[in-house]
């Protein structure tokens, strides 16, 4: 299976145990911390951390935040008052700093070490890193061991020795490590590693994030040590990505490639969000092979059905998802599906099932095969909202020829956003 992943791609599954369930994994302790680590090449990785009671509760932590967050939005604001123009500025930014900061500790305490196998597989120079790790290490690790290894020595300089031993540790089995003076080990690879040129030189590749429901609510893309160095998605699962790569392979549903000159767009069509219609209204009228309604719901009930069955992509600016005007059971008998590109509040936000996976309207789209789907984790504000997607698509058609839709292009597009954490996270 793990041959099917895209060239260069490294899939990495994390799921949050709590204590209850945790036991029989790691013994005594907090909630745990899975990772999962497969890339197209070499062995896959697993990594166990225990949490400890303030590193377990980054879930709770992060809807507190979010609470305070939608409370602000939807109070009563007289902005043509400055003291009240001062206040919301005010208490948006600290919630964005507390984020930010919720965002580091994650990284840097509940992740710990476990944080590079978070990271991408270097797709060049991949020869000059197996060669540092042959070197480095003595005879009896495992070829498949180079990958991960590789990783872990490139990064090493910016982890330090301590960090570097456990994650030699969780690339090696019991046999490999009899006898190895891991603390020797991971001196040299730190060693090694500050000799190497710098990380982009390595071309990181895309990190696919396959997330149970306890974990997808976290906006783990926006990690300090994953923001602005590479491409990060999200997958529903493994499996999903090798039925949609079959599909595309064999000339199913429309491939992988997404045509931006040809879109269906709703935009405000509840007819209360006039700023955003304001700011997208004229653009979308002049664009060509771009259809649809400003200020207004479609004409017919099976006009939206029809679009998406034609056009390339489905952009969308209104409330939620957008199921008022489109139903899930109508998304998921498409026989080819469009990329989507929904702006609305929470409208990738996936509500706690019964399996713990989480379910929500994006994953219909997925299901019935679209390429990729754009969305946001909790509710947003329009004027900020608006500036990131204004960026994402201007990348798309800009000057007319269409483009592809990236990590990447989230990622440039987010600079834009004044809080980079509460809205660009």
């Amino acid at each position: 299976a793990r041959k099917a992943l895209p060239r260069g791609a490294a899939l990495c599954a994390l799921c949050l145990v709590p204590p209850s369930e945790a036991a029989g994994i790691v013994g005594e302790g907090g909630a745990t911390l899975l990772i999962s680590r497969q890339a197209r090449e070499g062995r896959a990785v697993s990594a166990a951390l225990t949490l400890g009671q303030r590193d377990a509760n980054f879930p709770r932590d992060l809807s507190e935040i979010l609470t305070r967050s939608n409370a602000a939005v939807t109070a009563s604001w007289d902005f043509s008052d400055k003291q009240q123009t001062k206040e919301w500025w005010r208490r948006r930014l600290g919630l964005d700093q507390e984020l930010s900061a919720l965002l580091r500790r994650v990284e840097e305490s509940a992740l710990g070490p476990g944080a590079v196998f978070l990271m991408g597989e270097p797709t060049a120079m991949a020869a000059k890193l197996s060669s540092e790790v042959s070197a480095a290490c003595p005879h009896g690790v495992g070829e498949d061991a180079a990958s991960p290894l590789s990783l872990v020595l490139l990064h090493a300089r910016t982890f330090g020795a301590a960090a570097v031993r456990d994650q030699i540790a969780y690339c090696l089995s019991c046999d490999e490590r009899e006898g190895l003076d891991l603390d020797e080990l991971a001196s040299a690879f730190v060693s090694r590693s500050e000799a190497l040129p710098p990380l982009r030189r390595f071309k990181p590749g895309p990190v696919l994030l396959a997330l149970d429901g306890r974990c997808q609510p976290f906006p783990w893309e926006s990690l300090p040590r994953l923001r602005g160095q590479q491409e990060v998605c999200r997958v529903p699962s493994l499996r999903h990505v090798l039925w949609w790569r079959g599909r595309a392979k064999r000339g199913e549903g429309g491939g992988e490639d997404v045509d931006w000159g040809s879109a269906y767009f709703l935009l405000n069509p509840s007819g209360d969000l006039v700023g955003t219609q304001g700011r997208f209204e004229a653009w979308f009228a002049d664009l060509d092979g771009w259809r649809g309604h400003s200020g207004e719901p479609p004409t017919c009930s099976d006009e939206v059905e029809r679009m998406l069955r034609a056009k390339d992509a489905f952009v969308y600016f209104g409330h939620g998802t957008g199921e008022r005007y489109v139903t899930r059971s109508t998304v998921e008998r498409l026989d080819r599906c469009p990329a989507a590109f929904l702006m609305g509040c929470s409208s990738a936000r996936l509500a706690p099932t019964a399996g713990g996976q989480g379910g929500g309207f994006l994953l219909s789209y997925l299901a019935a095969g679209s390429p990729l789907c754009v969305g946001n984790l909790w509710d947003v504000t329009d004027k900020d909202i608006d500036r990131l997607a204004k960026k994402v698509l201007e990348s798309c058609v800009g000057g007319g020829e269409a483009t592809r839709l990236t990590a990447s292009t989230l990622e440039d597009a987010r600079r834009a956003c004044k809080l980079p954490a509460l809205t660009g996270g």
